[in-house]
């Protein structure tokens, strides 16, 4: 008889998929400015090696360089306009609907308080794109949406147990496809605000052709990728919102199953969640050990 997750356990199992989704600006530098793109794509790892080489006998070398700039910033911050923000808001409020559920209630939540980041904008000093490397020196700036409305699953069938079907379902919602064109705008206005504006000679992604809704629209839609941020399909939640576990990480309908992984945040944090993925862990010892 064939069987699925689902008719062991409780009916959210594989649900609530959740990540974070980003954008790449990519701009070439001035022929007098330096990044790591060369010590990334050199196939042949020569200067990888050398450069390693200089920074383990304590030289200068590539490797000095660090490779990133962090920032968490609000809607109000990024747009800089109260009707933008209240339009995101309600393409949000519209793709969760009339009688939104528990994940979804939070994330509108999340949308009203500015104290909750809604972008993390990352600087890269590198190419980090969709088109491809071309050769040369870049930096990049990626815009990434904290907590998008679309949400997609991860299942597993009783033919093919070690061969899930992973459904993400991005860019299925209104609010994050506008989410993102207002975040690749942000991109590209720091990239236009000096001293940044110095140290770059040309806008090589998306380019400087993209000016209106609609070409941002297209560029966004083609350009999108994971930040590798999945999280949610055995969700901390009661039953009745969609949970697959309770408080002591116990998997509803059985005795003494846990789980201890990214997947039970209910609701993707506005961090990369490594740092909470311990502090699961952490608790669950406790747990495990207090049985």
């Amino acid at each position: 008889m064939a069987f699925s997750s689902a008719d062991l356990f409780a009916a959210g199992v594989g649900e609530n998929y959740q990540d974070h989704i980003r954008v790449s600006n990519a701009y070439r530098l001035k022929e007098n400015q330096t990044s790591t793109d060369p010590l990334i794509y050199d196939n042949q790892g020569k200067m990888a090696t050398e450069q390693l080489g200089l920074w383990m006998d304590k030289k200068a070398s590539l490797y000095d360089l660090t490779s990133s700039a962090y920032s968490f910033v609000n809607w109000r911050q990024a747009t800089a306009n109260e009707t933008t923000d209240a339009q995101l808001l309600r393409l949000a409020q519209a793709d969760a609907g009339p009688t939104p559920g528990a994940v979804d209630r939070k994330k509108l939540d999340f949308l009203q308080d500015a104290s909750v980041p809604a972008l993390e904008i990352v600087m890269e000093n590198n190419y980090v794109g969709e088109k491809g490397y071309p050769g040369g020196a870049f930096i990049t700036i990626i815009a990434t949406l904290m907590h998008p409305l679309s949400r997609g699953s991860v299942h597993v069938g009783p033919k093919a147990p070690h061969n899930p079907t992973i459904d993400p379902r991005y860019l299925s919602k209104a609010h994050d496809v506008r989410g993102l064109v207002e975040a690749a705008k942000f991109a590209r206005r720091i990239a236009e605000t000096e001293p940044m504006r110095s140290l770059w000679a040309s806008e090589f992604e998306p380019g400087p052709e993209v000016k209106t809704d609609e070409q941002w629209r297209s560029f966004v839609v083609k350009a999108m990728e994971s930040f590798y941020h999945p999280v949610g399909t055995s969700a901390l939640l009661p039953e009745k919102d969609g949970g697959v576990v309770g408080p002591n990480l116990v998997v509803y309908g059985t005795a003494n199953l846990r789980v201890v992984d990214a997947s039970i945040i209910p609701v993707i944090l506005s961090a990369h969640p490594q740092t909470a993925v311990y502090g699961i862990a952490e608790v669950a010892a406790q747990k495990i050990i207090q049985t």
